[in-house]
């Protein structure tokens, strides 16, 4: 149902913004809404600049049935702010509205959702030392200067044909799937027609003639919007905490990486402007599009070119994902290779590549690299897709469940005390002042406790079976109980106190209080568990420690038990249903220590020798050849 929504979405998204696309078109002729040629810009003569209302036309229509039919709920606020974005940008085309003016709308809108929405920018998951849940102190000014910084970055890409929409499309893409994958439908289906409706723009901005038509600052602004406001809800502390710090995914670095090229252009650019002494709201050909187009690359060519570069980028940070690398290098990752992208001289590079030359043999010749370059970037893509894919055959568990049509639970194995555990004994009965002096008392016990609470457990009053496997109890004196269980300590000494004639209607109840097991090695929260019933399995322990991390072995578990005075090993396959059942170790003891070994992509993390086959810095490095041999063919 929610693939056919999906599809159904991006095709009323297409097939809406192609329709209304010839109307506004003449719309925008007749009024006379056009970008015309300031010396600065690319174009020769006057285009239309209507092209994000047909975008917004077909995200509008299309994710509105779907949310529509679908039943789900996605806030009527992010379609207002949209239409406030695309309104004003519309107004900068005809007006030409100060800098300063379009960015206090920005904020304010920014500002507006924040407040409505109670949404920001708010965690960091662990990143710089643990850094978690933000203040609204911080986290609203943080909201404020990227998403205001990233709507600049869409609108400052937008100078050739094709490289903004073309971006975002991409973007957007990538945000379905992951709001797809954590389950935000409503926005992953506003994600998916925002693609859609960007398609027909796409062909028509870059291979039309008599049909082009601009973005307009109401496109760029439109779309810029969209992304920061995708870049909000990703954020959220909700889906972070339970998701991507577990996953081992860094949010923060994922941003940077799909907004890439736009961020890092957009910082060197504006540094640039400060370096010069000029204002950072003046324009000029300083983007990395302008330094393509003069060396005489064609628009599309230079699109192409910026959104692999874009890709690559992405799929640097894949493979830090991939091999296991923490969020802080995760982000190390990114930034390095924005740095990169900031230092190297990019017009030099291009300008020797292209040769400064029109001929049409060496313009095809470029135009050729640059598709080799797309396909092999494309390439590692897939590669990187199917390697994830088969590591999946590593990460699932019960991968036999299917095979079987019905497994039998294993029979509970009740826990046989043993010296140094520690005991409750209840005796209750008809007339508490008869069983008063069978118990012993504590002002701070009371019922209901959680026994897997270090300091209620400690205060609870109970008996610790001494070295000669006995407790004592009031009135009844000593009593064996090493190698019993619950319910034969309390028949026992329900028995003792009837034989004696002490209490003829005692009800006795007997708790675990220090039982406990460990759990130690690649799990999300290592530590003590406490025991509390008999029959506590192996999967309640590893579900009460967060599960495994991505990096645990789930094949290979060990659990080390006491037996006759010795540490015996027990290996335990969470891959398989039938292993997990018939294993000695399923119901857990008391003092068992569970260990979940790294598999090997974290085991090599901690070898000496990691440039290997399977390591990151490999991948990096042979990155790194290929696209310098790459540049030295094509010069």
């Amino acid at each position: 149902m929610t693939i056919l929504l999906l599809l159904a979405t991006f095709v009323i998204a297409l097939l809406s913004t192609r329709w209304i696309y010839p109307w506004l078109l003449k719309l925008a002729i007749s009024k006379e809404l056009v970008d015309g040629y300031d010396g600065r810009k690319l174009q020769q003569t006057p285009v239309p600049v209507l092209g994000g209302w047909a975008i917004f036309f077909g995200i509008c229509l299309s994710a509105g049935c779907a949310v529509a039919y679908g039943n789900l709920m996605l806030p009527p606020l992010v379609l207002i702010v949209l239409l406030v974005m695309l309104y004003i940008g519309t107004l900068d085309d005809v007006l030409h509205l100060s800098c300063k003016m379009r960015l206090l709308i920005e904020t304010t809108c920014l500002l507006l959702f924040m407040a409505l929405s109670n949404e920001s920018i708010n965690h960091f998951f662990g990143l710089w030392g643990g850094i978690g849940q933000l203040t609204s102190w911080i986290s609203v000014p943080l909201t404020l200067f990227f998403c205001v910084g990233l709507i600049n970055a869409i609108n400052f890409i937008d100078g050739i044909d094709g490289l903004c929409s073309g971006f975002c499309f991409i973007a957007s893409a990538i945000f379905g799937i992951l709001f797809f994958y954590i389950d935000f439908i409503a926005w992953g289906i506003l994600a998916i027609a925002c693609c859609g409706a960007i398609i027909p723009f796409f062909v028509y901005n870059v291979f039309g003639s008599k049909r082009k038509m601009y973005l307009g600052n109401g496109g760029t602004l439109l779309l810029g919007m969209l992304m920061a406001l995708f870049t909000i809800r990703l954020q959220q502390s909700d889906v972070g905490i339970s998701l991507w710090t577990q996953k081992g995914v860094g949010v923060i670095p994922l941003i940077l990486a799909i907004f890439f090229v736009p961020l890092f252009d957009g910082v060197r650019v504006i540094a640039g402007r400060f370096i010069r002494g000029k204002s950072p709201f003046l324009p000029d050909r300083t983007h990395f599009h302008h330094l393509l187009v003069d060396t005489n690359c064609s628009h599309w060519v230079a699109t192409l070119c910026i959104l692999a570069l874009n890709l690559l980028a992405l799929a640097g940070y894949g493979l830090l994902c991939l091999y296991g690398a923490s969020v802080a290098w995760q982000l190390s990752g990114v930034l390095s290779m924005g740095i990169l992208f900031l230092l190297i001289p990019h017009a030099k590079i291009v300008f020797k590549m292209m040769n400064k030359t029109r001929s049409v043999k060496k313009h095809t010749a470029m135009v050729g690299s640059a598709l080799h370059l797309s396909c092999a970037i494309g390439l590692c893509c897939l590669l990187l897709l199917a390697s994830s894919c088969g590591s999946v055959k590593k990460i699932r568990y019960f991968q036999d469940v299917d095979s079987l049509t019905e497994e039998q639970t294993p029979l509970i194995r009740p826990i046989a005390l043993s010296i140094g555990d520690r005991i409750s004994v209840i005796v209750s009965g008809r007339d508490p002042e008869l069983t008063q002096p069978f118990n012993l008392f504590s002002d701070d016990y009371r019922y209901g406790n959680s026994y897997n609470n270090r300091n209620s457990t400690m205060l609870m009053p109970g008996y610790t079976v001494d070295s000669h496997g006995c407790i004592t109890i009031p009135v009844l004196g000593t009593v064996r109980v090493a190698g019993m269980n619950k319910e034969e300590v309390s028949a026992f000494v329900q028995n003792e106190l009837i034989r004696r004639d002490l209490l003829k209607d005692a009800v006795v109840t007997v708790e675990y209080l220090n039982l406990s097991v460990t759990v130690l090695g690649e799990v999300v929260a290592p530590g003590r568990i406490y025991i509390d019933k008999d029959g506590f399995t192996l999967l309640e322990a590893l579900s009460m420690v967060g599960d495994l991390t991505i990096q645990g072995n789930r094949e290979h578990i060990v659990v080390l038990r006491t037996e006759a005075g010795k540490q015996v090993p027990y290996l335990v396959n969470l891959c398989s249903v039938r292993d997990v059942y018939a294993s000695p170790v399923y119901y857990l003891q008391q003092n068992d220590v569970i260990y979940v070994e790294p598999n090997s992509m974290r085991a090599r993390q901690s070898t000496v020798n990691g440039n290997n086959m399977q390591s990151v810095s490999f991948w990096m490095s042979l990155t790194s050849f290929v696209t310098t041999l790459f540049f030295t063919i094509f010069r």
